[in-house]
């Protein structure tokens, strides 16, 4: 009965003739029940015995998978969700293929109720990166994006089509390089310093403001000065600290720390104290393995990568460390800029800009 079931759901797919083409005909020889091929190619077939699958589950897994590819099955089977999800409990997030969705968005591993599991929903990525917003934040999973103003973003589930639109948002990259310097701006809500989580980076080459930071929103408009040109927003990145966190520091809670550099204690503030550093924790004291290759930048060139993975010298201060690893991804973020930037023709094949 299985068989039949899955035969008449799945055989809808054309692409599977060709995978089943050798059990029709074993259906045919034997003088089993026939397979028809309507004018329209569907095709109809009742389960052909176990014997002609090997085994009947298995068979029938294996010409499946081969026709239709792995995992597509479950697709299939599984309705995609009614909406996509606003907030995830623990247990999903938005790698998770099947979950339960309510009626409020809420998605989540159990609790389907009535409407059972749904393959998870997603609106399409919004345009820019959001860095003002309204009843939502940077982990807000959609927004409402302004059409206009793209800056701009809300929680607001009704979206006016004239205004704005409901899209998935932009993940914020971590910034390239560290802040070099904090600008201020009379039109910004929050000042930045240090302990800033997001800021708006100066990533322009042609700037002597290269590697700045500035308060949000990242948008020239709606700070009235060009300093924002060529500017985007991240979160703040800190460098290494120049050794392991001495004993009796706090145990780092966030991937970075107060660090004091002449007793190398590291501690863990919201802010840190004017005697003290923040930057990225090391496990290793002094010792090329303190430098996670994996870590660094894409396209950073091995000789960059081998400075570094040196290590601080005995003499050099946190500051003096701080400003090697800064010029490494100078050099690395000017390398890539100097890429020429491949562009698709109308024909599919790749051209120089």
């Amino acid at each position: 009965m299985w068989l039949s079931r899955a035969f008449a759901l799945l055989l809808c797919v054309p692409s599977l003739a060709l995978a089943l083409t050798p059990l029709i005909r074993a259906q045919k020889e034997t003088g089993d029940d026939a397979a028809l091929i309507s004018a329209d190619g569907t095709i109809e077939i009742d389960a052909p015995s176990e014997e002609h699958l090997g085994t009947s589950k298995e068979g029938l897994t294996s010409a499946v998978l081969t026709a239709m590819g792995e995992g597509s099955v479950l697709n299939r089977t599984v309705p995609e969700c009614f909406s996509a999800c606003e907030t995830y409990n623990a247990g999903v997030d938005e790698t998770t293929e099947n979950l339960c969705i309510d009626a409020w968005g809420t998605c989540s591993v159990g609790g389907c109720g009535w409407g059972g599991t749904c393959r998870q929903k997603f609106n399409d990525e919004c345009t820019d990166h959001c860095s003002e917003w309204a009843e939502a934040d940077i982990n807000s999973p959609n927004v409402c994006q302004d059409k206009v103003d793209t800056y701009k973003c809300s929680a607001s589930k009704a979206c006016n089509p004239a205004k704005g639109w409901r899209c998935k948002q932009k993940k914020a990259p971590e910034c390239f390089l560290f802040c070099e310097g904090y600008e201020t701006s009379g039109n910004a809500a929050v000042r930045i310093d240090q302990n800033s989580g997001l800021v708006c980076q100066n990533l322009n080459p042609d700037s002597t403001d290269l590697g700045v930071c500035l308060p949000l929103p990242c948008s020239m408009t709606h700070h009235n000065t060009g300093n924002y040109r060529g500017s985007q927003v991240c979160k703040q990145t800190m460098p290494w600290c120049k050794n392991s966190c001495a004993e009796g520091s706090d145990e780092p809670n966030t991937t970075t720390v107060c660090f004091d550099e002449y007793s190398e204690v590291c501690q863990n503030h919201a802010a840190c104290p004017d005697t003290m550093t923040r930057c990225t924790p090391v496990k290793h004291h002094m010792n090329e393995s303190a430098v996670n290759k994996e870590d660094l930048p894409p396209g950073w060139r091995q000789e960059t990568v081998a400075s570094l993975a040196q290590g601080p010298g005995q003499d050099m201060t946190q500051a003096e460390w701080r400003q090697e690893q800064q010029r490494v991804r100078i050099e690395a973020l000017r390398s890539l800029q100097q890429q020429p930037k491949m562009i698709m023709r109308r024909d599919g094949a790749e051209k120089e800009d």
